[in-house]
């Protein structure tokens, strides 16, 4: 099938790619899962919502997360380019729920609208489109355009100063999201040479932080040095789950052991609180959720399915709670025995990765989570749990909010220096220096 490019595709993206609007471009048909790669991490912030959207959860964390996104997308100004009526976040919020309603009943017409891709399936305009079709399993129109390349990858949004918590979470996502297998390394050098190498199912790196973690709280590595150190955490796209540890490759390791790796390494909270010298094992606590595992097993529910609530969150921390751990569900299937009265059933505490930590394999409501929505039977007993939380609990809890507050001023700084380098270049045109300076500065770069 071929079609006039103009008639498919917006002006402005033809104008800023200088694409020759009379010639004749092949749409062909892809599944739009298929475009969810690494270079394109914000596809997931648009899933998610459409997700969260579509299933009726609470939106307060997934508003925020793709809040965020269009923030660090468009220096703070929500203005989408090429689009002068959409500069609000409100805006992109009404556009974004009335597409995901139209899409969902009438997919795509390729005769308005068809996704440009550039080099290794990325694509190059239509990101809400795209995420809209791949939750809903569709096929999507595109045009190729192997010659044009962006990249708007984790790193991408590094640089942008998005939250790395955020981030995080879209990189976990993601990895559940593809059927794929990832390489894990952990590697406490600076020597990484030969990782790749030595792997020949592996591809490329898709993310990497530095984590201060000791290794031997993790079961994997029980065997290895106690002691607390900065590791740099990479996760590429494998053919195969696999693992290296300080280059020593590790394979096969099991589905879950793979999920158990992931979920903790891509959650902060869990690292600072459960995986430095702070924290010691609760035996019992341990048994205990053994037990619960077997009883959810029993009424095929996931561990992703259900959160540990405060019982757990006490006994975690080796505070003495005479109570059994219940948990909280959206599953029907749990029984009333498991299930914690005191909370209400809501997707807020489920979904949001703020309000819970990692622990062999469960979710276990934290600290913040209990103070927001817990509605025990008396304000009493409310205040009595909160007291038995370790005090170094509640300091972390309010060194999150100073970290905050100084990652709001470096937004501010990163908005200001943006808005500033038009009225920079309008200023050097004027006075006939552009052409000179843009001179200097690639002989610099070269």
């Amino acid at each position: 099938m071929k079609n006039r490019i103009d008639l498919v595709l917006g002006e402005y993206f033809c104008r800023s790619n200088s694409i020759d609007k009379e010639m004749d471009y092949r749409i062909e048909w892809v599944s739009a899962r298929e475009l969810l790669v690494p270079q394109r991490i914000d596809l997931i912030a648009k899933y998610k919502y459409v997700e969260h959207f579509e299933k009726g959860y609470d939106l307060v964390f997934i508003k925020k997360v793709y809040k965020e996104h269009i923030e660090a997308f468009s220096f703070g100004t929500f203005s989408e380019a090429g689009n002068p009526t959409k500069n609000t976040f409100s805006k992109y919020v009404e556009t974004f729920e009335f597409l995901i309603k139209d899409i969902k009943c009438n997919g795509l017409d390729p005769q308005k609208s068809v996704i440009p891709v550039g080099k290794n399936d990325v694509i190059l305009d239509g990101a809400h489109r795209t995420a809209i079709a791949a939750y809903f399993n569709l096929d999507v129109p595109i045009i190729r355009f192997p010659e044009i390349e962006v990249n708007y990858d984790s790193e991408f949004f590094k640089i942008r100063k998005l939250d790395t918590r955020i981030l995080d979470f879209l990189v976990y996502e993601y990895c559940k999201i593809k059927e794929i297998g990832f390489l894990i390394v952990l590697n406490d050098t600076q020597n990484l040479k030969g990782i790749t190498e030595s792997n020949q199912h592996t591809n490329h790196l898709m993310y990497y932080k530095n984590v201060d973690i000791s290794l031997s709280a993790f079961p994997l590595f029980s065997e290895c040095i106690n002691e607390r150190r900065t590791y740099k955490f990479m996760v590429f796209e494998s053919e195969i789950n696999s693992l290296f540890i300080n280059n020593q490759e590790f394979l096969p390791i099991s589905a879950e052991e793979h999920h158990y790796l992931l979920a903790t390494l891509l959650h902060q909270t869990t690292l600072d609180l459960l995986y430095g010298n702070t924290y010691s094992e609760n035996t019992s606590f341990i048994n205990e959720l053994a037990n619960l595992s077997i009883e959810l097993n029993k009424n095929n529910i996931s561990l992703d399915e259900v959160v540990v609530s405060w019982q757990g969150f006490l006994k975690l921390f080796n505070v003495e709670c005479l109570e059994s751990v219940k948990l909280l569900s959206l599953n029907d299937n749990l029984t009333s025995e498991l299930l914690d009265s005191d909370f209400p059933i809501y997707s807020g505490v489920l979904l949001n990765p703020e309000s819970y930590l990692f622990y062999n394999g469960f979710k276990v409501i934290n600290l913040e989570a209990i103070n927001r929505y817990s509605k025990f039977s008396s304000i009493s007993k409310k205040k009595e749990v909160i007291k038995k939380i370790p005090r170094y609990i509640s300091m972390y809890d309010r060194s999150l909010k100073q970290i905050e507050k100084k990652r709001f001023f470096k937004l501010k700084f990163r908005n200001l220096r943006y808005s500033f380098k038009p009225f920079l270049k309008r200023l050097v045109v004027k006075f006939g220096l552009y052409n000179l300076l843009k001179k200097i500065y690639l002989r610099t770069k070269s």
